[in-house]
């Protein structure tokens, strides 16, 4: 078969073209795994967000002090490494869930990750039977790798009992506290 010619890859451009593969493949694993982080803080955000509006007409709806408590196994409710969260209506006025006479309303757990949860208030967040509370405070979610800033949340709760989401400032990117300044977790 004279002037037939033979088609395809020479072993030289395919392993020349695996190498381009592998490195796209590899610049990319960052940006991926930081896009997952910030997908991950939102969905957690939006669950923190929820159970505060749900406490907040709880308490207006049944005409009660309502509690939302950051708990963890350990130590019941909490402000720092909240696991979960949990909605009761504080029948003793203690800020603390009774098991015996105290009945848990709605709660969520958060999926065990490479994150915490903290409430910036010593007691748990208590609403009045009009939707107010005494101490404004603030939810924030941290992420463990401490370089992505970007993930860091905040869901403040002002005085009369509204929650909302901290937008992430214009030229920094990135949530400020209440204050102004940067969030360190």
């Amino acid at each position: 078969m004279k002037g037939s010619k033979q088609r395809g890859f020479t072993l030289l451009e395919l392993i020349f073209s695996l190498a381009i593969a592998t490195i796209l493949a590899l610049l990319s694993i960052p940006s991926f795994q930081q896009a997952s982080g910030k997908n991950k803080a939102d969905s957690i955000t939006s669950s923190i967000y929820r159970q505060i509006n749900f406490t907040r007409q709880t308490a207006i709806a049944s005409n009660e002090r309502v509690i939302l408590c950051g708990h963890d196994k350990k130590q019941g409710c909490t402000s720092k490494n909240i696991e979960s969260m949990i909605v009761f209506i504080d029948l003793n006025n203690d800020f603390l869930f009774d098991k015996e006479k105290e009945e848990i309303l709605n709660s969520v757990t958060f999926a065990k990750g490479d994150y915490s949860i903290k409430w910036n208030r010593k007691l748990p967040l208590r609403y009045r039977s009009d939707g107010t509370i005494s101490f404004p405070g603030s939810f924030i979610f941290c992420p463990q790798d401490k370089k992505n800033v970007q993930a860091i949340r905040r869901i403040t709760v002002n005085r009369t009992g509204r929650a909302y989401i901290a937008k992430k400032h214009k030229k920094k990117g990135i949530v400020l506290s209440a204050s102004g300044k940067e969030i360190h977790c």
